[in-house]
């Protein structure tokens, strides 16, 4: 997303006048949520001194940053997820932008059996036409299958999954296909808007500042 993020974090960008992050909190809030975990390395401080303690937004909100240099996707929401117990927890990526009722992800987890996680699909944006993941008719997550759509970054973590991913510098996508492969990981198409600012062609005329 450069020039835009030379001198700021990638979440902290604008869309439709609020900062995602910003978004993200206040609507995680208002659908109960109340302790946010902040994964962070560019800017880092930056988040810190704009977000505080999260008492603004409604919830507490506690950092986990990546001083030295950025670790893997999935080593990263390990160190971060110390902070969270043993409880499943909410991923939500901060560089995405979606209308998506965080209520509906707490109802997705009471109906989740069998399964170390669940992921959110979505229809394949054009940055991404071949998809990601398949899904079957019984809601499983499929490496194999012939339709595929793209990994939204939310998903619903059992801690349990993420066991030795700080150290060994995995993957979340290796992760996510080892446990589809055995049938444990479910999933679920999103059904509501969504938009990936980590790809600039796809919102080149909507991003601005206010």
């Amino acid at each position: 997303m450069r020039p835009l993020t030379e001198h700021c974090a990638k979440p902290t960008l604008y869309y439709q006048g609020e900062r995602l992050i910003e978004r993200h909190l206040r609507r995680l809030s208002v659908a109960g949520f109340r302790h946010a975990v902040i994964n962070c390395y560019w800017q880092g401080q930056q988040l810190r001194q704009l977000l505080g303690d999260g008492s603004t937004y409604g919830l507490g909100i506690s950092y986990s940053c990546e001083d030295s240099a950025p670790l893997e996707t999935a080593s990263g929401i390990a160190r971060a997820a110390r902070q969270l117990g043993n409880a499943p927890f909410l991923l939500v990526n901060g560089d995405i932008w979606t209308d998506f009722d965080f209520r509906m992800a707490q109802q997705v987890q009471g109906a989740t059996h069998h399964s170390k996680t669940h992921v959110f699909l979505t229809a394949n944006p054009p940055h991404n036409t071949s998809g990601d993941f398949g899904l079957d008719a019984s809601g499983y997550v499929r490496n194999t299958a012939k339709v595929r759509f793209t990994y939204t970054g939310m998903s619903i973590f059992d801690i349990s999954l993420l066991q030795g991913a700080e150290q060994s510098g995995a993957k979340l996508a290796d992760i996510f296909r080892r446990c589809a492969a055995k049938g444990e990981l479910q999933g679920s198409m999103l059904n509501a808007q969504w938009l990936d600012i980590g790809h600039p062609a796809v919102i080149t005329q909507q991003l601005s500042r206010p």
